[in-house]
């Protein structure tokens, strides 16, 4: 007897292209991160993985910010962030603490539905 797929062919290629985004994005964040390893002062604005990023948006920041999560605060994005989404949820009094900061951007994408609680 012949079953139905589990998912469409439709869907199928929703799934391999977020995945092929998400392993862009990550290579990128890695291409940055080899290029800025020995800088006292990392490059941000100008540097053609940043900029790619800066591009790609709100998949890039969904990324970044779920990376937060797992330990991995990449304080030099916070810049970013604010780019791509047009938001500042940091409070004054959090500008030197790069886990508050990067707690509140996960508050903030939760709240949003951009990730899961």
């Amino acid at each position: 007897m012949d079953q139905a797929p589990c998912l469409t062919q439709e869907e199928i290629e929703k799934i391999k292209e977020r995945r092929l985004q998400e392993f862009k994005i990550r290579c990128l964040l890695r291409q940055w991160e080899k290029d800025n390893l020995q800088l006292t002062v990392p490059v941000t604005n100008g540097h053609p993985a940043y900029e790619e990023l800066l591009d790609i948006g709100m998949p890039a920041a969904i990324l970044i910010i779920s990376d937060f999560r797992r330990g991995k605060v990449r304080n030099h994005f916070f810049s970013a962030l604010r780019r791509i989404t047009n938001a500042n949820p940091i409070p004054l009094w959090h500008h030197t603490d790069d886990e508050s900061i990067a707690g509140n951007w996960i508050r903030w994408a939760i709240d949003r539905k951009l990730i899961q609680p």
